[in-house]
């Protein structure tokens, strides 16, 4: 019998009370809200409490559609005139951090009496993660009682641990086989979407994204300024979906060529324009160990397909702007002379000669969140944050939290990969997707941590918790009764799954 729990909508008989009271919340909220605008409001209050009123009745018919809003948020995928920060006390908060309560909220009171079954997903991480969370807690008050540190450096890091509160946003709002399909389309399409606007960024130079930054590329040569590059929050997710892409296109037995090489090669030209060698290298890392479970033809044939495209573009980039080519080489072959000239590279060291003595001068709770460690130098261009800022992961999270926070952080990560690795090896679940997200976990955790503090960033940890969720989904985990749920797995992009694995193997 087809378990009735696996399409429920918002209009399901199974609807109880408290989620009817939470639906009756939302509508009242909005109703409040729209009274509010007859009063005279400034334009940057009005618009985010317009999106958060109309988002909260999404919560309830498409929970789908405001979780994909609330990523698109926290990866900058809006402009400063639609999504602006709300003034709140003297300091602002940002509209995806008030999205986040409020959603999970609703979602909570609208599966009321199931959240045992549908947080179970959780369960391998809950303990590691619970200790990190405490220990930043702990940080958070030493800070602000002992260390008497200002409010806004302290509220700006430990920003970052609550944006956790999305991991269990995750599994409440995609309970159904129907919303993951969706789901994944709106992923691919925020990707793609992310992906374009960095291309037009980088070529025009107009700014479109609000959490985007646009530099010149002088850290390779003064000769490279003109060009401009990109930082994202958003990369390591972009990249993630394509690495979906070729993994998909190797391990399905009929994937969509075109749309795949389409796909494809806008997201690569996003990635391209980072300018971030780690990210590149990462890639490549990741194409590279799809060749061990991919399918050895088809492999070949997507490894010859990007070597080709890649010439094509270089030659048309060198004769339409032989500078970038040069750039993007030099970016590639001068870290040797960037590290020993004390740029880039150079300067993540000096930050390291700095936090070490740090952690050991106090071991047990580091300098605090929003702590200083360091002081300017020279060459920061002004940057305040330059005292506290940490590039190494790992360095940051002991300089702020001492010992125990990176005991505890190294702890989550260890289940992570172990349990992301299994799966692989395993061909659990949906194996283009669960190749993907151990991708992304291994470059947020390995790959990219000397240069970027991704599991100690909002847009990191917002990445992270959605490729566990993405690979530790099964539909056999919907409703209350796993034991009745239809066997269907979840697939991107409309591409179907191959027959040959098995899906319903012990979890990990």
């Amino acid at each position: 019998m087809r378990n009735e729990s696996i399409n429920v909508g918002w209009r399901s008989p199974r609807m109880g009370p408290l989620s009817s009271l939470g639906l009756g919340f939302a509508l009242l909220f909005s109703a409040i809200i729209a009274g509010l605008l007859a009063v005279v409001l400034p334009w940057f209050i009005v618009i985010p409490l317009v999106l958060v009123s109309i988002s909260l009745i999404l919560a309830f018919i498409y929970p789908e559609f405001a979780v994909a809003a609330l990523l698109a948020a926290a990866f900058g995928a809006f402009p400063n005139f639609v999504l602006p920060n709300i003034p709140v006390a003297g300091g602002s908060v940002r509209p995806e951090d008030l999205g986040i309560a409020v959603f999970l909220l609703i979602l909570l009171m609208r599966h009321a009496g199931t959240l045992g079954t549908r947080l179970r997903i959780l369960r391998p991480y809950i303990a590691p993660l619970s200790v990190l969370l405490v220990l930043a807690l702990v940080s958070t008050t030493y800070s602000f009682f002992i260390g008497k540190i200002p409010a806004k450096d302290i509220l700006n890091e430990v920003r970052a641990y609550y944006v956790w509160l999305i991991f269990p946003l995750f599994p409440l709002a995609i309970d159904s086989t129907d919303r993951m399909r969706r789901f994944s389309r709106l992923l691919v399409a925020l990707a793609l979407f992310l992906a374009a606007g960095g291309i037009f960024q980088a070529t025009t130079g107009i700014h479109l994204f609000q959490r985007d930054q646009l530099m010149s590329l002088t850290t390779v040569d003064e000769t490279f300024g003109g060009i401009a590059r990109r930082a994202s929050p958003g990369l390591v997710f972009m990249a993630g979906v394509f690495i979906y892409i070729c993994a998909a296109y190797t391990m399905r037995p009929k994937p969509r060529v075109a749309g795949s090489v389409l796909v494809g090669m806008i997201l690569l030209g996003g990635i391209v324009v980072s300018f971030t060698r780690s990210l590149w290298v990462s890639v490549l890392v990741g194409v590279i160990l799809l060749a061990f479970f991919a399918r050895q033809s088809r492999y070949m044939i997507m490894v010859g397909t990007m070597l080709i495209g890649g010439f094509a573009a270089l030659s048309v980039l060198t004769v339409a702007n032989p500078t970038y080519v040069e750039a993007i080489t030099s970016r590639l072959l001068t870290i040797n002379d960037e590290i020993k000239e004390g740029t880039s590279f150079g300067r993540r060291k000096i930050e390291l000669d700095y936090a070490i003595p740090k952690v050991i001068e106090n071991p047990l709770i580091g300098v605090g969140m929003g702590g200083k460690y360091k002081p300017h130098t020279l060459d920061a261009f002004g940057w305040e944050g330059e005292t506290r800022y940490v590039h190494n992961m790992y360095a940051a999270v002991a300089t702020k939290m001492g010992v125990p926070g990176l005991l505890a952080l190294l702890w989550l990560v260890g289940v992570i990969l172990w349990r992301s690795w299994r799966m692989v090896r395993r061909r659990e679940g949906d194996p283009p997707v669960v190749f993907a997200c151990w991708w992304v976990l291994l470059t947020s955790t390995i790959f990219t941590t000397a240069t970027q503090p991704v599991l100690a960033s909002s847009f990191g940890i917002a990445t992270a918790a959605l490729a566990i969720f993405m690979m530790e989904w099964r539909p056999e985990g919907i409703g209350s009764d796993p034991a009745r749920a239809t066997p269907v797995v979840p697939h991107m992009a409309g591409l179907r799954p191959p027959a040959r694995f098995n899906y319903h193997r012990s979890r990990v």
